[in-house]
C-alpha cells in the first residue's frame, strides 16, 4: 500500500522530517491524507516536537496539495538539488509548526 517515515528527528530542536509514498494503484482513496494526518498527530501531541519539515519534488503537485492540505507552508525551493531521469529537478521544502496543525478528519 506504501509507507510513510520520520526522520532526522531532533529532540533538542523539536523538530522532525516526514515523508509519504504510496503505491499507484491505491492513490486517491485518501490513503496518504490519512496516514500524514496521523503522523503528524504522532509528532506533535506524542513527541511534542515543535516543527514538521518535508521536502518534495516541486512537479510532484499532487504532494505537495496534499502537504498544504494540512497546512503545510511552502518555505523555499531548491533549484535542481535532485537527479533523475537524465534531468536536475527542483524540490520544495515545506514546514508546519504545532500550532498551526489541526488534526483533520480521516477520509478514508
Amino acid at each position: 500500500m506504501g509507507w510513510a517515515e520520520l526522520s532526522e528527528l531532533d529532540f533538542r530542536n523539536g523538530h522532525a522530517e516526514v515523508g509519504i509514498v504510496v503505491d499507484e494503484e491505491e492513490r486517491g482513496q485518501g490513503y496518504a491524507h490519512d496516514g500524514l494526518a496521523g503522523l503528524l498527530n504522532y509528532c506533535f501531541q506524542d513527541l511534542r516536537l515543535h516543527r514538521v519539515g518535508a521536502r518534495v519534488l516541486s512537479i510532484n503537485t499532487p504532494s505537495l496539495s496534499l502537504f498544504e492540505s494540512l497546512g503545510f507552508k511552502v518555505e523555499g525551493v531548491c533549484r535542481e538539488s535532485y537527479f533523475a531521469g537524465g534531468h536536475h529537478l527542483d524540490v520544495t521544502t515545506l514546514g508546519l509548526l504545532a500550532h498551526e496543525f489541526q488534526c483533520p478528519e480521516p477520509k478514508s
